[in-house]
């Protein structure tokens, strides 16, 4: 992003993308003084423009509240205009918001399809929820080869649900080949980005030699790095190996 008298210099001369940028900054008070009404008066101006992204952020600020009241119906408005268009963030956001039924009916369908459309753009958050559609059947038939497919997808971009849940269909053998390995791997990824789940059965994998070799002391160090991040089961498994 351009430093931010460049970005003020060009916001104020009409540029779309300049003025969402600046909104940006002073959103997040980057280069500026945090500022949630500045950001919204920058983000209508790039919106009036037809700045996608600045739809996309004045939906943010309706869904979070930030800078005016909380209004998802507002923010659902904002989301649908930008996701029609093709914006893959609005299209996750429109969504979410179908999945938990905020400014919309709840409507697993919708969900389905706005998370599809995300997640075929590379959206990782998008792809992992599309992959909890296929593994449960939400809004589409159950299907776990589609959802490993997904949940690949998103794990190899980083997403760290998705990691811990393609580590649990390799230790289970649930729309793959059961292999401890893998299991033990996904889970290490997983487990490094501090998910607390990942992190337990990372502990597991070490007590029972699943894919690595045992290891209680390891196990002990993982489950306590859970258990500081919310895993009650690994808490209980401190206590059954006498931690």
């Amino acid at each position: 992003m351009e430093d931010i008298e460049t970005l003020i210099r060009k916001a104020g001369n009409g540029d779309p993308v300049a003025q969402c940028n600046l909104g940006l900054c002073y959103y997040k008070g980057d280069g500026v003084r945090q500022d949630y009404t500045q950001a919204l008066n920058w983000y209508y101006k790039a919106a009036q423009g037809g700045n996608l992204p600045a739809h996309y952020n004045i939906g943010l600020c309706y869904y979070y509240g930030k800078g005016l009241v909380k209004n998802y119906y507002e923010a659902v408005k904002w989301f649908q205009y930008a996701a029609l268009r093709g914006y893959r963030f609005a299209q996750y956001m429109l969504g979410f918001c179908y999945e938990n039924g905020n400014g919309v009916m709840q409507d697993d369908y919708e969900c389905f399809k706005w998370y599809e459309k995300a997640a075929e753009q590379g959206h990782p958050k998008a792809q992992y929820r599309l992959a909890l559609c296929y593994a449960y059947g939400d809004g589409t038939s159950k299907n776990m080869y589609n959802a490993i497919y997904w949940f690949t997808k998103a794990a190899d971009q980083g997403n760290a649900d998705a990691q811990f849940c393609l580590g649990v269909c390799y230790e289970n053998g649930n729309g793959v080949i059961q292999n401890y390995y893998e299991a033990f791997r996904w889970y290490k990824k997983a487990a490094d980005q501090e998910n607390a789940d990942a992190q337990c059965n990372l502990g597991v994998c070490y007590v029972k030699g699943y894919g690595v070799a045992k290891n209680v002391s390891t196990a002990v160090y993982w489950f306590r790095l859970a258990a500081q991040n919310g895993s009650k089961i690994a808490e209980d498994n401190l206590k059954v190996l006498g931690y």
